[in-house]
């Protein structure tokens, strides 16, 4: 053990600031990740320890080797010879995530993958505020395990079955083995798992389709063009009415008849079935087009309408020779404005709270709080202990329904120090969510009213198009009360009479 040590040590030496040696590089197979690569270059240098040896030398210490957007890439990089384009394309998760993201997005992707600055990229590409359960365990095919170990000598993670909504092998229909990963020591798949075949022809083409998605797309895709080629399958589905209005509830039944056919993720099944209940999908993608969507809900939308792959790319050539000219001058993104640090600081020696700083210059109140203790500056803070009876007043205004951030006010104490005495309390959110209910309700109501009262003749759209955040709220909370109120509908065979 202590010559692998000293070997280990001259090996670290070697490649620091250069190249490993070729020999001690494992070539890089089909659909292989780059967490799984760097198992295979721990096992092929021969180190003694993965987390003491092999990760520093791609300058990973906190962080998770195994996480879907490494942060190692250009060390990685300088230590094999192999580019960092090359790395994040072939090793990576980017080309799932590049079809559906605007060319911006694309930059920021790519460029974080590259630099190693892959903090933020979750939230970024939206992630975290779609709250859709994403894959943590590592996952693997039995058979593939078999396969990879016949022609290769080794078993291998692939990046095809790391894809969230993949729960078959694609190529070998075959249910997939989940296996926890570790920041200590590499993990590579395990042989000899049972196999579980699947009949279910609409669950492996769910699969097939991710896989498609992922090694088959064309490089000139945009989301201009992809909406476009929704709404045109929309048209041949029969779900558009005359005036090219989506019919909602048959997409509904359609969408919900698919994820049930395709036997997804139960977390996942959950997500969207509630996501649809509410309204909120496929809404999200139809009308917020250019906003950054997981890849899963645009192609669960495909799978729906377009049923493979090969066919949705199909329909997307034809939509690109129906679309119209664009000649729009896209004006240069703006210059984010230097921080004056000096005015700023001396704004907050002068008293201003730093909140008020913070949002005036455009940074962040943490930047600031850095700025101030570099420079020595004293910041006054809220007291963050409260008293009994202050907690006891506190408790009374939120039993009212107070706004957090008046009663923060107040009293003098932060947002956090009065959600604190919330978060105590839980009973209270279901009394101040009645109290706000009841105050919207009423505020919405007398829009209408008053409305009505100005405006006696007035249509049921003319009403809709005049008071639509009022009128909306109604319909969703308050519907038999709004029908009630509102005019009269007119006959459905007289709307478009314009004659009359």
């Amino acid at each position: 053990m202590a010559f692998v040590g000293v070997l280990d040590a001259s090996r670290a030496r070697h490649v620091n600031g250069q190249r490993m040696e070729a020999n001690l590089i494992p070539n890089h197979l089909p659909d292989e990740t780059a967490y799984s690569f760097l198992c295979r270059l721990h096992l092929r240098s021969g180190h003694s320890s993965f987390l003491k040896v092999t990760l520093p030398l791609v300058n990973v210490n906190a962080s998770r080797p195994a996480n879907e957007f490494p942060s190692y890439i250009p060390s990685l990089s300088r230590l094999t010879g192999i580019s960092e384009v090359v790395i994040v394309h072939e090793m990576t998760t980017f080309q799932y995530y590049k079809p559906f993201c605007s060319e911006d997005t694309r930059c920021v992707l790519l460029n974080s993958l590259i630099s190693g600055h892959t903090a933020s990229l979750q939230a970024r590409l939206g992630k975290i505020a779609s709250r859709l359960p994403s894959k943590l365990p590592l996952i693997s095919c039995p058979l593939c395990v078999e396969h990879d170990l016949e022609k290769f000598g080794t078993p291998y993670w692939h990046i095809t079955h790391q894809l969230t909504g993949v729960n078959v092998c694609p190529i070998h229909k075959c249910h997939l083995h989940k296996q926890p990963h570790s920041s200590k020591r590499i993990v590579l798949p395990t042989a000899g798992k049972p196999i579980e075949f699947v009949n279910s022809t609409d669950e492996i083409g769910f699969s097939k389709l991710i896989q498609n998605e992922l090694n088959y797309c064309p490089t000139n895709i945009d989301l201009s063009t992809i909406h476009n080629c929704y709404q045109q399958q929309l048209a041949v589905q029969g779900l558009l009415t005359a005036h090219s209005r989506i019919k909602q509830r048959m997409l509904r039944c359609l969408l919900l008849d698919n994820l049930n056919s395709i036997h997804i993720d139960k977390k996942i099944e959950a997500y969207f079935t509630s996501q649809i209940s509410k309204h909120q999908y496929p809404e999200c993608l139809l009308y917020n087009i250019q906003a950054v969507h997981q890849p899963l809900k645009h192609l669960l939308f495909i799978s729906a309408l377009f049923n493979d792959w090969a066919h949705f790319l199909d329909c997307l050539e034809a939509s690109k020779e129906m679309l119209p000219p664009k000649n729009i001058e896209i004006p240069d993104p703006p210059v984010p404005a230097t921080i004056n640090w000096e005015l700023a600081l001396a704004e907050l020696k002068s008293g201003s709270s730093m909140r008020a700083v913070a949002k005036s210059f455009g940074t962040t109140v943490n930047t600031l709080k850095i700025k101030a203790a570099q420079q020595n500056i004293k910041v006054g803070t809220r007291p963050s202990k409260l008293f009994k009876d202050a907690e006891e007043q506190i408790l009374d205004r939120l039993h009212k329904g107070d706004k957090t951030q008046s009663i923060a006010a107040d009293f003098g104490l932060s947002i956090g120090a009065i959600e604190k005495v919330l978060s105590k309390n839980p009973e209270l959110k279901g009394v101040r969510k009645r109290i706000w209910f009841t105050e919207t309700r009423n505020l919405r109501c007398t829009e209408m009213l008053d409305y009505l009262a100005k405006h006696p003749n007035a249509t049921r759209n003319q009403i809709k198009l005049a008071l639509n955040g009022a009128y909306m709220w109604l319909y969703r909370h308050e519907r038999d009360w709004l029908y009630e109120t509102l005019p009269s509908e007119i006959p459905r065979k007289q709307r478009y009479n314009h004659n009359h």
